[in-house]
């Protein structure tokens, strides 16, 4: 297959091909994100399957939970951002297919049933993303006003 070829698939709108995880119908290609950053150490994980509607937005939350809870503990935070929004954008894709049909083998795959609705967006995980990195940011400020007394004694 030439790179024409390839480009050409991605580009398609949705098709009714079977998802990679549970062979629901229609299912669409598109890349979700995450980041895991440990101060100077970073993995970025990029999950490219074709999946149904259920499936996709269950990665996603998956994906980005993940990033919410794990990317921010890097000099680099801001690629976490703009990371989340991407993600935001590839779960579009899977919010416009069709409820999901047909997935013969769904129950070996996975628990839950073809088309369930999975967990809403991960409020949760930004809420405590936002609180450790408020933490990380109170105590930084508190060293310093320490440091500031014993310089000015």
């Amino acid at each position: 297959m030439s790179g024409t070829d390839v480009r050409a698939e991605r580009s398609l709108p949705v098709a009714a091909v079977d998802c990679e995880r549970c062979g629901a119908v229609p299912a669409v290609r598109a890349d979700l994100r995450r980041l895991t950053a440990v101060v100077v150490l970073h993995r970025l994980t990029t999950s490219q399957q074709r999946l149904c509607r259920a499936c996709g937005i269950q990665t996603f939350d998956h994906m980005t939970r993940r990033t919410l809870l794990l990317g921010w503990w890097s000099p680099l935070f801001p690629v976490n951002v703009l990371l989340i929004v991407l993600n935001f954008v590839s779960c579009l894709r899977y919010l416009r297919l069709a409820p999901p049909e047909g997935a013969p083998w769904g129950w070996l795959v996975r628990e839950r049933r073809p088309g369930h609705r999975t967990a809403g967006l991960p409020y949760v995980s930004v809420a405590a993303g936002a609180l450790c990195v408020s933490l990380v940011v109170a105590a930084l400020a508190y060293a310093v006003h320490l440091n500031y007394v014993a310089l000015t004694g």
